[in-house]
């Protein structure tokens, strides 16, 4: 059996709350915000963000990290706070993503800083709580659809709360280890205990999660990395969850 047909069939034998999603900014490429001038525009992704903080440095660096880094000592961390929340605030979002997210899943991490699971989940009418690192995996309410933002989430936050719950710069990175929280140890769980994990528009590019995942062995059959696009994703989760 090939792994979409896998996929597929874990997907209709454990839709009821038992499967776990992991998305990254693949999931939230499509989506769009509103520009200064009101017109509609692409979410940044990773490169995006780089680029403009690039161009607003007049920089040759091309590390986000150190870009980010370089931004907060330029513009302060409001400068930060206010890019982020300009760029990371969805204003619509697309018929594919609202599928993906209706899915019944137990839960959702995610390492993206907008809100576009969020919109997804209110226009599909889904009940979902969000959550960050500075919460503890004890407060999760199961009664609501959780999405974890494990790097920080932009969009309402107030700027006491960016502090403490954005990733984004080399020094954050550094001393912020998701991999040794009690987050990391909920995500390992998860992973150990849930019939199907799939990631969605993420590659292993946040090395704190890629240390959690390569603790593992023998979870071919149960992890599935997979962009939506490569394999009509809505469609196929829409499906399995009828």
């Amino acid at each position: 059996m090939d792994q979409i047909a896998r996929l597929k069939n874990l997907l209709r034998m454990y839709r009821n709350g038992q499967c776990v999603l992991f998305v990254g900014a693949g999931y939230s490429a499509d989506a769009q915000r509103r520009s200064e001038t009101g017109s509609p525009q692409s979410m940044p992704s990773g490169r995006d963000l780089a680029k403009i903080m690039k161009e607003a440095l007049k920089d040759d660096e091309d590390d986000l990290g150190s870009l980010s880094d370089l931004y907060e000592d330029r513009f302060g961390e409001h400068g930060l706070f206010s890019l982020l929340t300009k760029l990371f605030t969805t204003a619509t979002v697309t018929e594919d993503q609202k599928k993906i997210a209706s899915y019944k899943w137990k839960e959702i991490y995610t390492t993206n800083y907008d809100n576009v699971l969020e919109e997804c989940c209110n226009s599909i009418g889904v009940h979902f709580s969000t959550y960050t690192t500075t919460k503890r995996p004890s407060d999760i309410d199961y009664r609501n659809l959780p999405i974890i933002h494990i790097n920080g989430f932009v969009p309402g936050s107030t700027f006491t709360e960016f502090k403490k719950e954005i990733k984004l710069t080399n020094t954050q990175y550094y001393s912020d280890d998701f991999s040794r929280s009690p987050w990391g140890e909920r995500f390992r769980n998860d992973i150990i205990t849930s019939p199907c994990i799939v990631f969605a528009g993420y590659s292993l590019y946040d090395l704190d999660v890629a240390r959690v995942l390569n603790s593992f062995e023998g979870m071919r059959e149960r992890i599935f990395f997979r962009a939506p696009r490569k394999i009509a994703a809505s469609t196929l989760l829409c499906e399995s969850s009828g």
